[in-house]
């Protein structure tokens, strides 16, 4: 139970990415977690949970389409399953981004850490940043940008030379 309460989100992500319609997505949500349920038994507790979970999850988002063919645009079966291979790619790879975006926040200056914190953490705006930093708005913005740019290349770099990203 712990499992499958523990990865809704990521489970809700991924059918959203698959189904644009919130009210849609919910529905399969459920069906999803009926399917979890109902198959407990045949899953393997010595490998990974979310795996399995959006396995069965694709499964009802192919059910969802079927059931819909005879509604307006429906996805090709194949443009969907890469879809969904992407989502799931990119689902599994969040606890390693949030791991690479914490060793990169470490390396950043005070000054840009604290303007970070004001900007995201915060909701600061960046006129209420320049004038608590006592700098421009457009230096505040340039060194948002600046801050961005530095912590996309050190987690890409990190996400690159990961072991998980040479096997």
């Amino acid at each position: 139970m712990t499992l499958l309460t523990g990865n809704q989100s990521q489970l809700l992500g991924y059918i959203m990415a698959s189904v644009a319609n919130s009210n849609d997505s919910q529905d399969i949500l459920q069906k999803t977690n009926i399917q979890l349920w109902r198959n407990h038994e045949s899953y393997d507790s010595s490998r990974p949970f979310l795996p399995w979970a959006l396995t069965l999850a694709r499964f009802q988002i192919l059910s969802f389409y079927r059931d819909r063919q005879r509604d307006r645009l429906i996805f090709d079966a194949d443009v969907l399953e890469s879809l969904q291979t992407v989502t799931e790619e990119r689902i599994q790879s969040v606890p390693r981004r949030q791991e690479a975006l914490r060793s990169c926040l470490v390396k950043l200056k005070d000054e840009q850490r604290t303007i970070l914190s004001l900007y995201y953490a915060h909701r600061k705006s960046i006129e209420q940043i320049s004038l608590s930093c006592n700098r421009s708005i457009d230096g505040v913005k340039s060194l948002l940008l600046r801050i961005r740019k530095n912590l996309k290349e050190c987690i890409d770099t990190r996400m690159n030379t990961s072991p998980e990203s040479q096997s």
